[in-house]
C-alpha cells in the first residue's frame, strides 16, 4: 500500500506530519521494503500484467479540474510493498507478480487519493491479502511501531471497520473497508479510509487520504462512496481471463 505509496516533503517543520500520510503514499520517493518483499532485479512486472493494472486503476483521464495523476517512484515495482500495516509481516507479499500504485494530488500538490492495483500469482494469493488485511486489526501492536522510512518516526496504528461505502458490490467482487489511524507522539493523529476490493488473482487498494475532506472527483463522483462504486464496475468489467 504505498500507500502507499504515496514520501512527501512539504518542509522541515512539516516533515513528522506528512510522514503519517506517507504511510499510505509512496509518492516521490520510494520506502525500503519490509517483509516478504521481492527484490528488483529479476521481477520486473510482465507487459501484459501492467496493461490490465493500467485499465483498473486511476488516470488522467478519469479526473476532474485541478487534479493530477502520477506513478510513483517505484509504483510498478515489486519491490516496494503493499500490505504495511502495523509493521507486521504478511505472506502474501511473495505471492505477488505485478503493482503498478497511481497518486492523484490536488491543485496545493498535496496527494489526496491513491489507488495501488496488484495481480498475484494465483487466486488464493490474492485471497491470502485481502485475509491478512481484514485480520491486521486484531494482529496490530498497541505500542508504538518502527518504520522502515527513517525520516517517519514510530507510529501507533489503530485500525476499525469501515462502513459507508454504498451498497453491495458485484458480484464476485469481495469488499473490505478499514478506517486506519497513525499517531506519534506530540503530533496530530492523521486518518485513512482503505478499501480493498479483490476479483480472482486482482487486489485493488483503494486510499483515501483525507477522508473527512473534500474528495477527488473521479470520473464525476466526488464522494468515497461513489469512487468505490466507479473501481468496482471497473474491477467487474474485466475479461475474466486477466483475473482467473
Amino acid at each position: 500500500m504505498q500507500a502507499r505509496r504515496i514520501v512527501v516533503i512539504l518542509g522541515v517543520v512539516a516533515l513528522v506530519a506528512v510522514g503519517l500520510v506517507a504511510v499510505r503514499l509512496r509518492a516521490l520517493e520510494a520506502v525500503a521494503p519490509v517483509g516478504d518483499v521481492a527484490p528488483t532485479a529479476g521481477h520486473l512486472p510482465l507487459d501484459q500484467d501492467q496493461s490490465v493494472l493500467a485499465r483498473v486503476g486511476v488516470g488522467p483521464h478519469d479526473l476532474g479540474p485541478g487534479l493530477t495523476a502520477e506513478l510513483l517512484d517505484q509504483g510498478d515495482q515489486l519491490s516496494q510493498p503493499t500490505l504495511d500495516l502495523c509493521g507486521l509481516h504478511y505472506a502474501s507479499e511473495s505471492r505477488r507478480q505485478a503493482r503498478r500504485q497511481v497518486a492523484v494530488s490536488g491543485s496545493s500538490g498535496d496527494p489526496i487519493l491513491s489507488t495501488e492495483a496488484v495481480l498475484y500469482r494465483n487466486q488464493a494469493g490474492a485471497a491470502e491479502a485481502l485475509g491478512e488485511a481484514r485480520g491486521a486489526a486484531s494482529r496490530c501492536p498497541s505500542g508504538l511501531v518502527s518504520s522502515p522510512d527513517p525520516s517517519v518516526p514510530p507510529l501507533r496504528w489503530q485500525i476499525h471497520a469501515q462502513g459507508g461505502l454504498g451498497g453491495p458490490p458485484p458480484a464476485g467482487i469481495d469488499r473490505l473497508g478499514l478506517s486506519v489511524t497513525t499517531s506519534a507522539p506530540d503530533v496530530p493523529a492523521q486518518q485513512e479510509t482503505l478499501v480493498f476490493l479483490r476479483r480472482g488473482r486482482l487486489l485493488l487498494g483503494l486510499y483515501f487520504l483525507v477522508p473527512d475532506g473534500p474528495q477527488a472527483q473521479v470520473d464525476g463522483g466526488d464522494t468515497i462512496a461513489s469512487t468505490v462504486s466507479v473501481f468496482e464496475q471497473r474491477v467487474a468489467a474485466l475479461p475474466a481471463d486477466d483475473v482467473s
